[in-house]
């Protein structure tokens, strides 16, 4: 299954002296593509199917001169349904750090 998805984001950076916490939510489409191939009558079953998702983030970093780093964890939750009772609630979880730059 291939699965893609767009979403819409809102965020809050709330600055505590050097440091940050940022909390936010995204909501948006997904896109997801179904396909298996029966090799013992040839037949191929491709499917597409739109469905939703939303996603609760919350970051937390220091800000230095120019420089941001930090950490961030979100979780997300949609759904998809395909035909012939294929698809189901999507769960995912996501941590991971970062680093910028403003100039």
């Amino acid at each position: 299954m291939d699965l893609f998805s767009g979403e819409v984001w809102a965020a809050w950076r709330q600055p505590l002296g050097m440091f940050f916490i940022e909390p936010s939510v995204s909501g948006g489409a997904l896109v997801g593509t179904y396909s298996t191939h029966n090799h013992f009558n040839l037949t191929d079953f491709d499917q597409t199917s739109i469905g939703w998702s939303i996603r609760p983030r919350l970051a937390a970093g220091i800000h230095v001169a120019l420089f941001d780093a930090g950490i961030e964890g979100s979780y997300r939750w949609g759904n998809l349904k395909f035909h012939n009772n294929v698809g189901g609630d999507l769960h995912e979880w996501y941590a991971g750090v970062f680093a910028g730059i403003a100039f």
